[in-house]
């Protein structure tokens, strides 16, 4: 039978500032030291194997902590709101971070992630608005939903050889991030995954991508440069909303459709469509809120506002192809190539 701090032993109570869990220990049950919020420092044997889930969440007053190398699990929510940890190393028998391992610990700012890490799981580090320095194996092949989701110091990311997913909203609102380039095992881009990453300025996507998904790069206000791979057929709702400094964009020869929004506000002004092209939603250029009308003081008509947009473009494509037809339909300004 494995000896272990048993599940909730400690939950809530006014443990000493520091504490040593004895040798011999192989298990830290769930919750086992659950908001304990005075404990700033723990000490782990090394004997240690499992950390459960929970294990020190709320401990919102820990500043150090080591863990052993003998650990190959950490269970969910294992550090949730350790707010005053700045630095964590995980060790190498760990191969997966499980969600919200790490999720509003609002201090953290170095992560040493193991040589042979797979997946970072929903949540994993959301909310840790100090997170600016994170090593990224090779080995890791999936970013969850919203992992780092407000990360606001996260500058770089570097997206290694072999990943194949990124979740929805997997890096929302990472503000510093400059500089996005995926490798050729990508498969899946999710919903919002860099959507407000402001100063973005490069996107290279590769891979298998079959779409760019609803909102990717909304209100990436300083993105310049994007490469679009051949496999992408959709662009979806509103996934260029608002990035007013791309002004031009090539689109991969198998372009099948173009979602409502998807350049609403955008600075693209000349539009190079594709053969392919099959679909285009009559508001793919503009956006039909109210609140996006030029002055909210006072009332403009919403046909004079979105005439006004259309006004701005240009589409170029292939003689009879769809997005002519389509330009002449809307009244929009073409050129036959």
């Amino acid at each position: 039978m494995k000896k272990q701090v048993t599940d909730n032993v400690f939950a809530r109570y006014e443990t000493p500032t520091e504490f040593s869990v004895p040798e011999g220990i192989e298990v830290i049950g769930k919750k086992a030291f659950y908001k304990c919020k005075e404990l700033k420092r723990i000490v782990l044997p090394s004997t240690l194997r499992t950390i459960e889930e929970k294990a020190f969440e709320g401990c919102s007053g820990l500043e150090e902590i080591e863990i052993p190398e003998t650990v190959t699990q950490i269970g969910a929510r294992a550090f949730y709101g350790c707010s005053q940890l700045r630095k964590i190393k995980i060790p190498n028998g760990v191969s997966k971070l499980e969600r919200s391992i790490f999720e509003n610990c609002k201090n953290l700012e170095t992560v040493v992630l193991p040589d042979f890490i797979t997946q970072i799981q929903d949540r994993a580090f959301m909310a840790c608005e100090k997170l600016s320095n994170i090593n990224i194996p090779n080995t890791l092949t999936t970013v969850g939903n919203m992992a780092f989701r407000l990360c606001m110091q996260l500058a770089s990311f570097p997206f290694c050889e072999n990943l194949e997913s990124i979740g929805n909203e997997a890096f929302i609102l990472c503000g510093e991030l400059k500089h996005i380039r995926c490798s050729n095992t990508l498969k899946h881009l999710g919903k919002c995954a860099f959507c407000g990453c402001w100063n973005l300025q490069k996107i290279e996507l590769a891979g298998t991508i079959d779409e760019i998904p609803a909102e990717a790069f909304s209100g990436c206000v300083d993105l310049i440069d994007v490469v679009i791979p051949n496999g992408v057929k959709r662009i979806a709702t509103f996934a260029f909303e608002g990035c007013h400094k791309l002004t031009s964009l090539r689109f991969p020869d198998g372009l099948e459709e173009i979602d409502s929004g998807a350049f609403c506000e955008c600075g693209i002004r000349k539009f190079h469509f594709p053969a392919s092209l099959t679909s285009i939603k009559n508001d793919a250029f503009t956006c039909r809120d109210e609140d996006n009308t030029p002055d909210k003081t006072w009332y403009i008509d919403r046909d004079v506002v979105i005439k006004r947009q259309l006004e701005k473009i240009q589409i170029c494509a292939p003689k009879g192809s769809h997005a002519i037809e389509y330009a002449k339909k809307i009244g929009i300004s073409h050129q036959e190539t």
